[in-house]
C-alpha cells in the first residue's frame, strides 16, 4: 500500500488495523476509501463534502425508515428523504466481532463518503 509506511507522525490505531479496516471497507462493504495527502487535505475534502451534504439536504425533511422500507435510490424531487435508522446502520456494521469505536466512526465516515459519491 505504502500509504502509511510514509509517514512521519505516529498513528493514532496500529497500522495492521487500519490496513485491515480499509480492506474490510473496499471489498466486504463495497466502498470507496479516499486518500489525502495530509492533515489539512483531509480537512478541506470534510469541509467540502460537509458542504455539499448541507446543500443537497438543506430543504429536505428527514425520515429515519427501517431497512425494508427504504426505497433502492434518492429521489431528491421529494421534499422527504427517508434514510436507514441508526440503530440499523449500528447494527449492519457490527461483523459478528465488537468493534472498536475508532473503527466504527472510521466506517461511518466512509459511509457517508459513498452517499455523496452514489448521489453524483
Amino acid at each position: 500500500m505504502g500509504d502509511f509506511e510514509s509517514r512521519k507522525t505516529p498513528l493514532c490505531l496500529p497500522e495492521k488495523s487500519l490496513r485491515q479496516a480499509v480492506v474490510n471497507l473496499q471489498v466486504m462493504d463495497g466502498l470507496e476509501i479516499k486518500r489525502t495527502r495530509n492533515l489539512g487535505d483531509t480537512v478541506a475534502y470534510l469541509t467540502v463534502m460537509t458542504r455539499t451534504l448541507t446543500a443537497m439536504y438543506k430543504d429536505k425533511i428527514l425520515v429515519a425508515c427501517p431497512k425494508a422500507k427504504l426505497p433502492h435510490s434518492v429521489d431528491f424531487s421529494l421534499p422527504t428523504v427517508k434514510l436507514l435508522t441508526f440503530v440499523e446502520f449500528c447494527q449492519s456494521s457490527v461483523k459478528n466481532k465488537v468493534q472498536r469505536f475508532s473503527l466504527l466512526i472510521l466506517s461511518l465516515i466512509c459511509v457517508v463518503v459513498w452517499m455523496f459519491y452514489s448521489l453524483l
